[in-house]
């Protein structure tokens, strides 16, 4: 346990420190608002679908910067490893000083990941790696790359030991994505987060995300609402 406490801390520092790094560069930015709306429906004991639909704006609750409309199939290994595959389509909103110029570019996905999650007491962590193949299409015809994403997140409830009906939470994660076959490093996103669970079905989360890139650093407030369904036959 002792180990593993001392590991977190240095994974602490090195989330604050990447927060701090990114905050910087983009604080003469505007800050812009992600929207997330997350759905999971088990059908099975070993397997689960799928759906998420994100709104990235530019400003904060206008000016579209991004729409990203993502499905998928999971198949659950255990209660510690998933893996899943599935399609993805994403429109790219060019925005130029006060003017919109329409979609800059449309992207076609594909993507396989595997999830494990682990427990240490109250301690909860999530450790994603997915592999995407991407179409993308813009003015000059269409573009194919492949990319590796890594993204781990802790989470902490407040007032239970576990998350459940009426549960407020803390949750802190941070994603790397690294193209294959262009220049390596494409971005990083870093996010801290306050939560509720509602009931078994239900949750939200508020939280500020900093955002870097090769192109450019920015800030969003983050709002994530998540509904899942189980809609295993009872025995």
């Amino acid at each position: 346990m002792s180990q593993f406490l001392s590991c977190s801390k240095i994974a602490l520092l090195f989330l604050i420190s990447i927060f701090f790094r990114n905050n910087l560069i983009a604080q003469n930015n505007q800050t812009g608002s992600w929207l997330s709306l997350f759905n999971q429906t088990r059908i099975s004991n070993k397997w689960s679908a799928e759906l998420e639909v994100q709104l990235w704006d530019f400003d904060i609750a206008k000016n579209e910067e991004q729409v990203f409309i993502r499905s998928g199939i999971n198949y659950h290994v255990n209660n510690q490893l998933i893996i899943s595959s599935g399609y993805a389509h994403i429109n790219n909103f060019s925005f130029e000083k006060i003017y919109f110029s329409g979609i800059q570019s449309a992207e076609n996905r594909f993507w396989q990941q595997l999830l494990v999650k682990q427990n240490f007491g109250r301690l909860y962590l999530d450790h994603r790696f997915r592999l995407e193949e991407r179409w993308m299409k813009i003015k000059n015809g269409t573009d194919y790359f492949n990319r590796l994403r890594y993204f781990v997140k802790l989470t902490i409830p407040i007032n239970h030991l576990v998350i459940t009906k009426n549960t407020f939470f803390v949750s802190a994660f941070n994603e790397a994505f690294i193209n294959i076959t262009d220049k390596q490093f494409d971005r990083n996103r870093l996010c801290g987060s306050l939560g509720y669970q509602f009931n078994a079905t239900t949750g939200l989360q508020l939280g500020f995300l900093s955002q870097t890139t090769n192109f450019f650093s920015k800030n969003y407030i983050q709002a994530l609402f998540t509904y899942n369904l189980d809609v295993r036959k009872k025995s």
